[in-house]
């Protein structure tokens, strides 16, 4: 049941936010065992949601077919890097290496909705 939770939870911030495996997922996997395995796992899990989604969002045209292509190829050589580099480091190298990036995508997030809320606020 917890691992159903833990789906549950991923695929509502997915489909609320875009955010999912890598986000939600993997740090509550992490919980329960080791950094790889949570990030494997995630992304296997993700498999089949994603490709719903994809889908929902292709008959919705909330997609920019164009830069699909690009956007694959980049992905695919990224993913290939990544993983090297992921089974290159310890657990607890991946660990902080990954937290530190959820960090500052948060602290990134942060600024940029408190700069969109300053401008919303001058313009009234």
């Amino acid at each position: 049941i917890l691992l159903v939770g833990f789906g549950a939870l991923t695929g509502v911030a997915s489909g609320a936010f875009g955010v999912g495996g890598g986000v939600v997922m993997v740090p509550l996997l992490s919980l329960l065992g080791d950094q790889q395995t949570a990030l494997g796992t995630s992304l296997l899990a993700s498999l089949g949601p994603t490709l719903i989604s994809a889908h929902t969002h292709l008959k919705l045209g909330n997609t920019c077919k164009r830069i699909v292509p690009s956007l694959i190829i980049g992905s695919a050589v990224g993913v290939y890097l990544g993983s090297k580099v992921a089974m290159s480091l310890s657990d607890t190298q991946q660990r902080v290496f990954f937290s530190n990036c959820m960090l500052l995508l948060a602290f990134g997030n942060f600024y940029r909705a408190r700069i969109i809320k300053t401008k919303i606020t001058h313009s009234l």
